[in-house]
């Protein structure tokens, strides 16, 4: 009798358990966050460079290492006849001829917490920052290495394209 009533409360407790857990990620994905009206406003500017990110994957997608060289957005659009247009800051783009590098690099800056919480980071990158240490750092003694690439990067996304 005690073994049945000690899996009566077992099957009861993992039941519970369950439901408790189906209430929390139904409450978690279902609720509506209340957002300001500015970060709703920067929500659509990465919702935007997002999508004309899914452009430019779309237009480099049989990229070879042989095709044209860009190291700009304006250069971009000329070789492509593609219209990508950053909404607020510019984008920076290039094309690498290196074997040893990814094929092409397209950043931006982030603007709203929800994508700067997911991403860790105030900047996106796609595919991925790929420059060893070795090759991109100014030593500055005691302070360290100072990136020059990523400077150029930060530059280009902080501020309106350049013609």
């Amino acid at each position: 009798m005690k073994i049945e009533a000690k899996k009566i409360v077992v099957i009861i407790s993992i039941v519970i358990v369950v439901i408790i857990w189906i209430t929390y990620l139904y409450n978690k994905y279902n609720t509506k966050e209340i957002i300001s009206p500015e970060e709703q406003a920067k929500l659509e500017i990465d919702e935007y460079n997002f999508e004309q990110l899914e452009k430019v994957k779309n237009i480099l997608r049989n990229l070879k290492r042989t095709d044209t060289k860009f190291s700009s957005l304006k250069e971009f659009n000329n070789i492509y006849n593609s219209n990508i247009k950053p909404i607020k800051n510019c984008y920076y783009i290039n094309k690498y001829n290196n074997k040893d590098r990814v094929l092409y690099n397209f950043w931006f800056k982030l603007e709203s917490d929800k994508y700067i919480k997911k991403y860790w980071d105030e900047n996106y990158i796609y595919p991925k920052y790929d420059l060893p240490i070795s090759k991109v750092c100014f030593w500055l003694g005691e302070w360290g290495c100072y990136d020059l690439v990523y400077d150029k990067f930060n530059k280009t996304i902080s501020n309106p394209c350049q013609d």
